[in-house]
């Protein structure tokens, strides 16, 4: 058996989980959302919705885009979306943590 969690994060409405913390690590390699996008299998339209999303529930720009020419556009990540995701990061890592010691207890225990 084992365990997983999901941890989602929440104003008015889920606005960063595992999905936003993936697509915004693939932007920052990648320097593009619509690349991003490809790397996830999600439609652009989706990955928009999800950084305006971000942008609606922390007040923030998770993303500063620059408009494509003839090399195509690009993006880069704000500096609150690179401290967000050190903290989401950090509260999934210790979360896991305290988790599967909780795991270990609960059902060694049975």
């Amino acid at each position: 058996m084992n365990l997983s969690i999901k941890l989602t994060l929440e104003n008015e409405k889920v606005f960063f989980g595992p999905g936003t913390y993936t697509l915004l690590r693939f932007v920052k390699e990648a320097g593009s959302l619509l690349t991003a996008s490809q790397m996830m299998g999600l439609s652009y339209s989706k990955a928009r919705k999800m950084i305006k999303n971000y942008k609606e529930q922390t007040g923030f720009d998770a993303i500063i885009s620059k408009v494509g020419g003839e090399n195509g556009g690009s993006a880069i990540l704000t500096d609150h979306a690179i401290d967000f995701m050190e903290k989401y990061e950090k509260l999934v890592n210790q979360s896991e943590d305290i988790i599967q010691q909780l795991y270990r207890k609960i059902y060694e225990e049975a």
